[in-house]
């Protein structure tokens, strides 16, 4: 297997500042990585990896094995097929028109997956919202958590699908009508036509949303609301810790 690497040297070592850019056939697989640095890639049919310490990660298009990951910065994919695992601790994650397995995680910021095609996803955050809004498989696993941040999630209508909801300190709220079937302390069950699938909500200090296809916003649902509730369980927290 043949294989190009790329790198930049100074007389000292790295330079303070490089712009590369890079052309390659569509099928050509890619390692990318840096410290400082923004990486973008575009039109490529194949797999990717890419990891930055400091630094926006974007993609459009890629397939097979999809691996992306920042520190600092944001990362989103477009287009992208197969398995997409993403990974950031100071950013947003954005995935749209997808169609894979998805492994969406990060500490600090929003998910949001919109016109996503896929049977198996996994997203969790610490401090920052989910919204979802993609197909629901039969047999499909689905599973969003936040520690701090609402859950918005799209259930198309025909779906067949057991839904777990876990809230500590947050309202559920569904734009349709459901029938509980099972309740444990905060956690309750219920099913939507047979139930094949397995839909799994939980958030600790968040609200849990269920909507129609088209009616999920992406990104924070009420800023004010969530910053004063943020606030509140900040001081709450303080009190507990010192008294």
């Amino acid at each position: 297997m043949q294989s190009v690497s790329v790198r930049t040297e100074g007389r000292r070592g790295p330079p303070q500042l490089t712009d590369m850019d890079i052309t390659v056939p569509r099928g050509t697989p890619l390692n990318l990585n840096g410290t400082y640095t923004h990486i973008s890639v575009e039109g490529v049919d194949a797999t990717v990896a890419a990891e930055t310490v400091e630094g926006d990660v974007s993609l459009a298009g890629g397939s097979g094995a999809v691996t992306l990951k920042s520190i600092e910065g944001g990362v989103t994919v477009r287009g992208a097929k197969g398995r997409v695992d993403v990974h950031s601790v100071e950013g947003e994650i954005r995935i749209t028109e997808t169609t894979a397995e998805i492994v969406a995680e990060t500490i600090d910021g929003d998910i949001v997956l919109q016109d996503v095609n896929s049977a198996a996803v996994d997203a969790s955050t610490v401090d920052g919202d989910i919204s979802y809004d993609g197909t629901i498989k039969d047999g499909g696993r689905y599973t969003f958590a936040s520690h701090d941040g609402d859950l918005t999630v799209a259930v198309p209508e025909g779906a067949n699908v057991t839904v777990v909801v876990s809230t500590f300190d947050g309202e559920f709220d569904a734009s349709f009508p459901v029938q509980i079937t099972e309740t444990k302390k905060r956690r309750f069950t219920f099913t939507i036509g047979n139930g094949s699938a397995r839909l799994e909500l939980e958030t600790f200090d968040g609200d849990v949303r269920l909507r129609r296809p088209g009616q999920v916003r992406p990104g924070r649902q009420d800023e004010s609301n969530r910053n004063q509730r943020k606030h509140s369980n900040r001081n709450q927290r303080k009190h507990d810790e010192c008294c």
